[in-house]
């Protein structure tokens, strides 16, 4: 673990400032060295207060970091590589450059805030600092393309189960990637990968998570009419550790058996306006028109009867006409 990670640990312990001398006695380094670590903190978006009589944290300090998510993780290791970086343009996009530069993966990058956060289709995903759950995991391409759908799929369940678990929040999922609590989006998820045309395999999955955790008013104003956040008020920090966490926890264990009959059970049990009728569009500029969601099939095909046919969807686009009637799509 690095000094800076030990001084965080330390100080978020503290209620008072905390001498840069005693420090380097408890860590066994020089002052200078503590002073490297308070500087890398910084770096890194973490607030450092220092005064006459040494550092300390600001109170109500609302971040999060790697040794949060791990202390929230337990006892065991994480089983993936994690790093929080202040303010990124993507974290899908970073994960991928690090990829090309060493191809390894298991990777978890979570960041503040994102200048360039989108969704599918290129839409961007608002990600402004500290208001949001902005993570990507770099898995390992153990499937081929034609599992994408059940990948994002499963980060679905993932996530919903995560809210549900650490704030006791109910959700639903709207096909196929995002989670709603009432008739609201709060989360996002974007499944990625390269292929490798040879062979038709994908040489790696990249999937990005981005959940709204507090204060959805800074959301642009495009989003924020069918947008909300976990926390509106704010001042979650921890709470945001333990939901990363309660993510990398189930991502592994899904992950590693795609084919467990629990996901297609808990998505179905949680889809979006389930025997329902809607107004629904299969494309942007397409006329409204009268839908029952049915349900999903054993494959995470959405299943719809529309004008008295059963429509079967296992990709594309699909637009909700939100409840309030204005001209918006979920």
């Amino acid at each position: 673990m690095e000094l800076s990670e030990k001084i965080y640990r330390y100080l978020k312990k503290q209620d008072d400032y905390v001498s840069g001398q005693m420090m380097a006695e408890a860590f066994g380094v020089s002052r200078t060295g503590v002073w490297k670590a308070v500087k890398r903190m910084r770096e890194r978006g973490i607030p450092v207060e220092s005064g006459r009589t040494g550092y300390r944290l600001p109170d109500g300090l609302d971040i999060i970091t790697a040794s949060d998510v791990a202390d929230a993780y337990g006892m065991a290791a994480l089983p993936y590589d994690l790093t929080v970086l202040d303010t990124v343009t993507s974290t899908n996009d970073v994960l991928r450059d690090a990829y090309r530069l060493d191809p390894t993966v298991n990777k978890v990058l979570i960041a503040r805030a994102q200048t360039a956060g989108r969704g599918r289709t290129g839409r961007s995903f608002d990600s402004p600092a500290d208001c949001g759950l902005y993570m990507s995991f770099l898995l390992p391409p153990d499937y081929q393309l034609d599992k994408s759908l059940v990948i994002t799929t499963m980060a679905a369940v993932a996530v919903s189960e995560s809210i549900e678990e650490v704030t006791d929040l109910a959700t639903h999922i709207k096909w196929v990637n995002d989670i709603y609590i009432g008739d609201a989006k709060v989360a996002g998820i974007l499944t990625e990968s390269s292929v490798n045309l040879e062979s038709g395999r994908p040489e790696y999955i990249i999937l990005g998570i981005g959940i709204n955790t507090e204060r959805p008013e800074e959301l642009s104003e495009a989003v924020r009419p069918t947008a909300t956040a976990l926390f509106p008020s704010g001042g979650h920090a921890a709470v945001k550790a333990k939901l990363a966490a309660a993510i990398v926890r189930r991502v592994e264990k899904y992950y590693r058996d795609l084919a467990d009959p629990h996901l297609v059970r808990y998505y179905d049990g949680k889809l979006y306006k389930k025997g329902q009728q809607i107004d629904c569009r299969l494309r942007e500029k397409d006329p409204w028109t009268a839908a029952v969601v049915e349900g999903i099939d054993e494959h995470f095909r959405l299943i719809l009867s529309m004008g008295g046919k059963r429509r079967i969807m296992s990709y594309g686009e699909f637009f909700i006409r939100p409840p309030h009637g204005g001209a918006d799509d979920m």
